[in-house]
């Protein structure tokens, strides 16, 4: 069973009593106990920053996605007790993690656009694709999980964690990282939008356009295009 709650306009909910009377806080309403996926879009909202309490969320969730599509605007989603059945949690456009002091232990896909700078917990070591935006992050992340094999990386200041050798696609974009001198064998491609094409020299892997460095040999000389699509996926 899936819900969807899109364009979820709630500007009536602002409170003037409030110490920050443009801030907007939303509660969602009781959700069925069978419920799979949860996707909220919250719409337009100028000047404003939405707040969302998650509350208790049915034991059977798998897929979460918050976000603020299209928008200027940034918000806050608390986390608090994600139920342990969660698979995917996307947390996007404009919204920021919040109380997020624990991750289900059988998560396999968790994106972040926006953290602020509070440690991240603990990796689940189910994880398989992880994909952060750190604007404003300074620490550092936490260890990688060995079952990882999409990592994407944005506006990531710190020190790179070590890659896990199932690693398959790796994504830096605008961050200021030192690769390691091996790269795992298991790597095929790697995108980055902050060095120089000239710059950048990965051992094993050559320049297949723009952006875009892909390993040399039969597998990623016959797949770079496929590589590049990936890498746009990151």
């Amino acid at each position: 069973m899936s819900l969807r709650i899109e364009e979820w306009d709630i500007d009536e909910l602002c409170d003037a009593n409030s110490e920050f009377p443009d801030d907007i806080y939303a509660s969602l309403p009781a959700l069925p106990p069978e419920l799979q996926s949860l996707t909220v879009a919250f719409s337009y909202m100028s000047d404003t920053c939405a707040i969302l309490k998650l509350g208790t969320l049915p034991p059977s969730l798998q897929y979460l996605e918050v976000s603020i599509p299209a928008s200027d605007c940034w918000g806050l989603v608390d986390l608090h007790g994600l139920p342990e059945s969660l698979r995917v949690l996307r947390i996007k456009e404009g919204m920021s993690p919040a109380k997020l002091v624990a991750l289900p232990p059988r998560l396999q896909v968790l994106e972040l656009d926006y953290i602020w700078n509070k440690q991240l917990p603990p990796l689940p070591q189910s994880l398989r694709k992880f994909s952060i935006g750190c604007r404003g992050y300074k620490l550092s992340l936490p260890d990688l999980p060995p079952a990882l094999e999409d990592l994407s990386l944005q506006n990531y200041r710190g020190p790179l964690p070590e890659l896990p050798s199932r690693l398959k696609r790796l994504g830096v974009h605008d961050c200021d990282v030192q690769f390691p001198p091996v790269l795992p064998a298991s790597l095929h491609s790697v995108c980055s939008s902050f060095y120089d094409d000239s710059e950048l020299q990965l051992p094993g892997f050559r320049h297949a356009c723009r952006g875009l460095w892909v390993r040399i040999g039969e597998e990623g000389e016959a797949s770079s295009e496929r590589g590049f699509a990936l890498a746009q996926q990151l």
